[in-house]
């Protein structure tokens, strides 16, 4: 009858490589771990940002659509604009414009892209109206109503077509928003385009 090999123990220098080796592989763990963590964060953020900035341009979108190419004023940098809202049209058929302005405009020292409404800052409403250069950083300066804020924005422009110089504005017009993603190491930045056609009716 044979009898069952004795167990044998291991040495102390076998231990030791043992350990040695789970030690390498819980660092290999721990740091495939940390970096599918990471880039977990910051896909999360970029799909954050990039929401962030669709909404705005969507809204922007909306709001030049609610006017005519008169009815819009921007400023030479291309970073501000004014757009004066179409109104119903009367019992006769005339169309009119809303007393009220929207502002759109970029502040480059805090990266604040905002969105403010002025009530009663156009008195005619017979006709659009179109600010000048002065008269656009007038009234975005002068406060109104803050109704959209998005932050960390890097650039804004609303661009005219290469054909019509400002201050002329016509259509279609190229809205830009690039936005940081905050805590990436990559992709640092998203970008949007859009082309927005405006309503006719005068540039």
């Amino acid at each position: 009858m044979r009898h069952p090999s004795k167990l044998r123990a291991f040495t102390l220098v076998e231990l030791m490589v043992a350990i040695f080796l789970a030690a390498i592989l819980m660092t290999i763990l721990v740091r495939l771990f940390a970096v599918s963590a990471r880039a977990g964060r910051e896909e999360f953020s970029r799909s954050s940002a990039e929401t962030a900035v669709l909404l705005v341009i969507r809204a922007l979108e909306n709001d030049l659509q609610r006017t005519t190419p008169a009815g819009i004023s921007i400023a030479t940098d291309e970073t501000k604009l004014v757009i004066h809202p179409m109104d119903e049209a009367t019992s006769d058929g005339k169309m009119e414009y809303e007393k009220r302005a929207i502002a759109w405009s970029l502040d480059t020292a805090t990266q604040q892209l905002t969105r403010r409404e002025f009530d009663n800052a156009f008195p005619d409403p017979t006709r659009p109206q179109r600010l000048s250069d002065p008269e656009i950083s007038a009234l975005v300066g002068s406060g109104g109503k803050t109704s959209r804020l998005l932050d960390k924005v890097t650039l804004f422009t609303v661009e005219n077509p290469d054909s019509v110089p400002l201050p002329s504005v016509g259509s279609p017009l190229t809205v830009s928003v690039h936005r940081e993603v905050e805590g990436a190491s990559t992709r640092t930045e998203v970008t949007m385009s859009r082309v927005v056609v405006v309503r006719s009716g005068g540039n």
